[in-house]
């Protein structure tokens, strides 16, 4: 009897013993394999997000304002700026940073840039070798001359002198007059900060500055520059000049960043973002294109 007993006993406790072995070892296996399908989860993800998101540098010079500034943070502000991050806030696949150039084209063309904010014209030059995009802004131009300077409208510029930023609309749109005008030639000073040009008209360094007139207007007003007088200029009469538009600019090897950039900024011109910023930045709405202006100037 105590044999058996004993015996009952002791296939109760192998058979016992199996069945936790079993579901222990079957619980572990499972374990194990729930973890490393997390693993692949977590890695493939990772490899997804990798291959989603895409660095951009965005090459910009700095200024002029109402444009582009930068602030005591030494982040960048201005209409340019925040049209431009409106826009890639609708392409999460793009992480971008900005880098200031004094010579945004050679650097672009050495490929350390992939799109330049720089409130840039155009011109048939630039066309042939960059993509422009919608434009986002409508220029009126103008002349800031000292006060009683004979300097009345783009006529009387030849023999005179004024800054410019190599690369920028204004050194192109002068050279070519120069070089198609050898006898009337316009005196070209180049320079790093076209910030300081107004003081230099001013003080009599040089004897003009040509740019979009409320940035010039602005200038004056925040740098308290006396002394000038400010003309506004009829685009028709600026020889060599397609637009009066504004764009941002990307190298040809860009083709498909620069498509996704204007589907997105032609969305938030057609929604009136890109109005929005142009009353907040630059005082008045009408400074931004609509959506047929933006398509009929692209």
């Amino acid at each position: 009897m105590k044999v058996f007993r004993k015996a009952a006993i002791l296939l109760l406790v192998l058979l016992v013993g199996t069945g936790v072995f079993t579901a222990c070892g079957k619980k572990n296996s499972e374990t194990s394999s729930d973890t490393k399908e997390e693993t692949n989860k977590k890695e493939n993800n990772k490899e997804e997000t990798n291959k989603e998101e895409t660095k951009i540098t965005a090459l910009t010079g700095g200024s002029p304002v109402p444009y582009i500034w930068t602030n005591d943070d030494e982040s960048l502000d201005g209409y340019d700026i925040k049209v431009f991050e409106a826009v890639m806030e609708k392409l999460p696949q793009y992480k971008y940073e900005y880098e200031i150039s004094s010579d945004i084209f050679t650097s672009a063309d050495a490929g350390y840039g992939q799109v330049i904010v720089q409130h840039l014209g155009s011109n048939d030059e630039r066309r042939e070798k960059y993509i422009f995009s919608y434009p986002y802004y409508f220029a009126e131009h103008g002349l800031l001359v000292k006060e009683g300077s004979e300097i009345k409208t783009w006529d009387d510029l030849p023999g005179h002198s004024t800054e410019v930023s190599s690369g920028s609309f204004n050194a192109i749109l002068f050279e070519k007059w120069n070089t198609e005008h050898p006898d009337k030639k316009i005196d070209l000073i180049y320079t790093d900060d076209a910030n300081a040009t107004p003081l230099h008209v001013s003080d009599g360094t040089v004897d003009f500055e040509f740019f979009d007139y409320i940035s010039l207007e602005e200038q004056v007003e925040k740098q308290g520059i006396t002394g000038t007088e400010l003309l506004r200029v009829d685009n028709d009469t600026i020889p060599n000049n397609n637009t009066g538009y504004t764009y941002f600019v990307f190298p040809k090897d860009q083709q498909k960043f620069a498509e996704e950039f204007d589907e997105k900024l032609l969305e938030l011109i057609e929604d009136g973002t890109v109005a929005r910023l142009s009353e907040e930045y630059l005082g008045d709405a009408e400074f931004a294109p609509d959506a047929e202006q933006a398509k009929d100037n692209h």
